[in-house]
């Protein structure tokens, strides 16, 4: 009979952790669903805070980190982004989209040697990923390697023709080496491949100031910044355009510069 008792309790025991695993198995993918959910819908602080309550549940769930990255990254906190996308690599060594991700972080930073070695990496694991050549292309770009730019783009476009990011990699290749008509052609494709990527019009509109095309300029600047105010593209803004052209009667820089600030 004790041994009974023992078998029982022991039995017992087994189905309370075996219950109890599958609970925190079951609200694991809660959070993570509800985080996933609510980064769709633009609440990313909501978003983080159910990635958190997942990983407490799991600290080894890749999902979760790499969700909560991207969250970090769309937030602009470049840095605990690239924390998280480091703990997916640690967790999957050969996962090409994180190296891609944390690249893109990098780059955000200005890190373009860090973020260039992530893209190598992705190459490395993936020799037909369009985005890695799309990315690396837009970071040597950066650099002023705009050769290396126009490979990694063409690559990217030739692997997938459908590829909105690499035309507008491709269009910023030729925005930067002046050739602003084939700038904007670029860009028009990648808009019309994307037309939710507002970023794809904040590039357009660059080129139309150089152009002294005011009305596209503000027309696309208004549709980007009433998705979303990014504090690259107003930073880039100042970059490229320091000064009002003496054409620019109607002061439309300064009418962009207010946009951002409203």
């Amino acid at each position: 009979m004790p041994k009974c008792q023992n078998f029982n309790r022991t039995s017992l025991l087994a189905i309370v952790i075996l219950f109890q695993f599958i609970l925190n198995c079951y609200a694991q993918d809660t959070f993570i669903n509800q985080g996933i959910a609510a980064g769709k819908e633009g609440k990313l602080d909501q978003a983080i805070e159910d990635f958190n309550k997942g990983i407490k549940l799991n600290p080894n769930d890749a999902v979760a980190y790499e969700n909560r990255g991207i969250a970090y990254y769309l937030e602009n906190n470049f840095d605990q982004a690239i924390e998280d996308f480091s703990k997916v690599i640690s967790l999957k060594p050969n996962t090409v989209k994180e190296y891609v991700w944390r690249g893109e972080a990098y780059r955000k930073k200005g890190n373009l040697d860090q973020a260039i070695n992530d893209f190598n990496q992705a190459i490395t694991l993936e020799a037909n990923d369009a985005k890695a050549y799309s990315a690396r292309g837009y970071a040597y770009s950066l650099k002023g390697d705009f050769d290396k730019a126009m490979l990694d783009c063409n690559k990217a476009i030739e692997i997938n023709p459908n590829d909105a990011m690499a035309y507008n990699s491709r269009g910023f290749v030729y925005y930067l080496k002046g050739n602003m008509g084939k700038a904007i052609s670029e860009y028009d494709k990648a808009i019309e491949m994307d037309s939710n990527k507002k970023g794809y019009y904040y590039n357009r509109g660059l080129a139309y100031y150089s152009l002294e095309q005011y009305d596209k300029v503000l027309a696309d600047y208004k549709e980007a910044i009433e998705w979303k105010k990014d504090k690259e593209a107003y930073k880039d803004f100042i970059k490229y355009v320091p000064e009002k052209k003496p054409s620019d009667t109607k002061n439309v820089r300064e009418e962009i510069l207010n946009l951002f600030k409203d």
